[in-house]
């Protein structure tokens, strides 16, 4: 039997899991189904779309960054530590639930049932559309990591952390304009210049996707990746950490 990933295993530990999201997943699939009402509602308040969309990406985020919230004392931790599957099987379990399947939920709600004229125009067209996109799922893969990491106070420390990073960008843009002198903006200039201004072409349009999806490539792997190795170094014999036994 192969230990480290067996495919009837896994698909007890993510029945497992699913019960214990049912619950997360329903609230989830009730506000997409909402977002397909938002196109009546437009016509008459144009705010509530607006809020509507916000609401369900911060969902998803808190959503994301619970991807061990089931881990969080020491009592919780120990019995899905002990549960008869390996590893690989629990992390990738939790990750399909709470990370993989609001992205796809993402993605079918930001690409309506259209004629394919107004789906041409109204989605493959959007530049904001492709940008929040990508920017959710950048948002989303941080989330799993600081989930993984601090799994009690995963989301507020990655806001935190951003945070930290911004004050520090206007720190150094306001009080080091040496070091900003000093940076190489070559690499940002020459993929603004691949892209181009005029994204109302399919050539255009194609390139800020390209751009946008290794973006997202790039941080799928780092992320999802170091949350993979952090998980995989969870043992018995060591703390954990932010255990607290209760």
């Amino acid at each position: 039997m192969n230990n480290w990933f067996n495919i009837k295993r896994f698909w007890l530990v993510l029945q497992h899991e699913f019960a214990n999201a049912r619950i997360e997943l329903a609230i989830l699939a009730t506000v997409l189904l909402l977002g397909y009402a938002m196109p009546y509602v437009n016509e008459y308040n144009k705010w509530i779309p607006a809020v509507y969309s916000v609401g369900f990406f911060i969902y998803e985020w808190v959503l994301a960054s619970r991807v061990f919230v089931n881990m969080r004392s020491g009592t919780q931790c120990i019995s899905y530590l002990t549960m008869p599957a390996s590893n690989a099987e629990k992390f990738y379990a939790r990750l399909l639930l709470y990370w993989l399947l609001p992205i796809l939920l993402l993605l079918l709600l930001s690409a309506p049932i259209l004629t394919p004229d107004a789906y041409r125009h109204k989605v493959l067209y959007n530049t904001d559309l492709v940008l929040s996109i990508g920017n959710a799922i950048l948002q989303l893969n941080a989330a799993v990591l600081f989930g993984t990491l601090f799994r009690k106070h995963g989301l507020p420390l990655l806001l935190l952390f951003e945070t930290a990073l911004m004050v520090a960008a206007i720190v150094v843009i306001i009080c080091a304009r040496d070091v900003i002198n000093n940076i190489d903006f070559a690499p940002i200039v020459s993929i603004v210049d691949y892209v181009g201004t005029d994204l109302d072409n399919d050539a255009a349009m194609g390139r800020l996707k390209l751009v946008t999806a290794a973006f997202v490539g790039v941080s799928t792997v780092v992320n999802i990746g170091l949350a993979r190795i952090l998980f995989s170094r969870k043992r018995l014999r060591r703390a954990m950490l932010n255990t607290n036994v209760e």
